[in-house]
């Protein structure tokens, strides 16, 4: 890639320099940078605020076909060379039940769900602090589900229903005791059942900024083609990040798949429209900060104009939970349907996975645990969950 044309010019906001640079540069166009600046004026007085930008345009490389042929096929030849990633068994369809007549209706019932789900969590979150009455044979597993990060009150709750359902298992030696609690708290966990069939399925990856949603789009969209054999096609509308899009472009010309910058909702139903042939198509979103109110809603206008989409949240693993509460309240203004973990390499505690399902009832679907695409993700399958919660298994460091 190389970047063929660069202006610079003004503009009054984001949205302006976005229309801008595509009116001058095309559909393709990206913000390299934008800087608020003060002019005009006299002594400092009546100046206005403008916000300088620079935009570019990247194009392929010139070169021959054949040679661009051969070089992608090495690539994929250095993809198939690594450790072949364990097909994820296929779960049963999705849980049916009664659906509200509009698209906008039924995303507005999600959010509001999410949101009081939410609520229920913070006001159980206020109380904590009492040591809970439990068996003496629990204590001790209490006591580990703390040192996992597990949120007291999710600890309480969990070993209160274990102790209620199988009350003659918490009277056994602690090793069976805690065997019982393993195989309890897998069923906390709801199955990811993959995502649904159908052509032109649309998942929107959503997130603070940093968390690796790039990457395990990448990931999924290797796994999927080169495995699965399905077709994938990716969708960005990160266009205030050039690195982030060169980044998805680099992965899509590897694997071979087609790609899309979107800058408006608008240019988004088109590009989706232009892909309705593919059988997963994967939208990357721009990285803002939880606290980012405003950019955070501009999300909604995107998903919003999609029909039926899949909405992953995506977040770090070693976020505290409470923050992870804040990046659930703020993200929360679309569906979310499920999570996903990133970065278990870099954590050695995993409450907050079993704090998540509990609290909100959504599943997990796949957790990373590197850099490496697309080998360092699997699916997140309840066994593997249950066994990071309870400190059975870490996640080793990569080199």
């Amino acid at each position: 890639m190389r970047l063929s044309r660069r202006i610079q010019f003004e503009a009054s906001s984001e949205r302006e320099a976005i229309e801008i640079a595509r009116r001058r540069l095309g559909q393709d166009a990206v913000i390299l940078s934008t800087r608020w600046v003060r002019k005009g004026g006299f002594l400092g007085l009546f100046s206005r605020q403008v916000l300088e930008v620079v935009a570019g345009l990247y194009e392929e490389d010139e070169a021959p076909r054949a040679a661009e042929e051969v070089s992608r096929t090495l690539e994929f030849q250095k993809l198939l060379m690594r450790k072949a990633y364990e097909a994820a068994k296929e779960g049963g369809p999705g849980g049916g039940g009664a659906k509200p007549a509009s698209s906008a209706s039924r995303l507005e019932e999600e959010v509001r769900e999410l949101r009081e789900a939410l609520r229920s969590v913070l006001e159980r979150l206020s109380g904590e602090g009492e040591v809970p009455l439990l068996p003496a044979s629990l204590r001790p597993l209490y006591r580990k589900l703390l040192s996992n990060d597990v949120a007291p009150s999710v600890a309480e709750e969990v070993l209160k229903d274990f102790a209620s359902s199988r009350p003659r298992a918490c009277e056994g030696p602690a090793g069976a005791v805690e065997e019982e609690l393993f195989g309890f708290v897998q069923g906390l966990f709801r199955p990811f059942p993959g995502f649904p069939p159908g052509p032109g399925r649309v998942v929107v990856f959503v997130g603070p900024t940093g968390v690796g949603k790039t990457t395990t789009i990448a990931k999924l969209a290797a796994i999927n083609t080169l495995y699965e054999g399905k077709r994938v096609s990716l969708i960005t509308t990160d266009t205030y990040r050039v690195a982030a899009v060169e980044q998805l472009r680099t992965y899509a010309r590897i694997i071979g798949i087609p790609i899309e910058v979107v800058f408006t909702p608008r240019d988004m139903v088109e590009a989706v429209s232009r892909q309705r042939g593919s059988d997963l198509i994967l939208v990357d979103t721009a990285g803002r900060s939880q606290r980012d109110s405003l950019r955070v809603s501009e999300l909604k206008a995107y998903v919003e104009v999609l029909e039926d989409p899949v909405v992953e949240l995506v977040v770090s693993a070693n976020t505290k939970y409470r923050d992870v509460l804040e990046v659930v309240d703020r993200f929360g203004v679309v569906p979310i349907h499920h999570f996903v973990f990133t970065k278990l390499d870099e954590t050695n505690t995993y409450g907050t996975l079993l704090n998540v399902c509990f609290d909100f009832g959504r599943p997990i679907s796949y957790l990373t645990t590197g850099q490496n695409v697309p080998n360092d993700i699997e699916r997140a399958e309840p066994v593997r969950l249950a066994s990071l919660v309870l400190g059975r298994e870490r996640v080793e460091r990569g080199p």
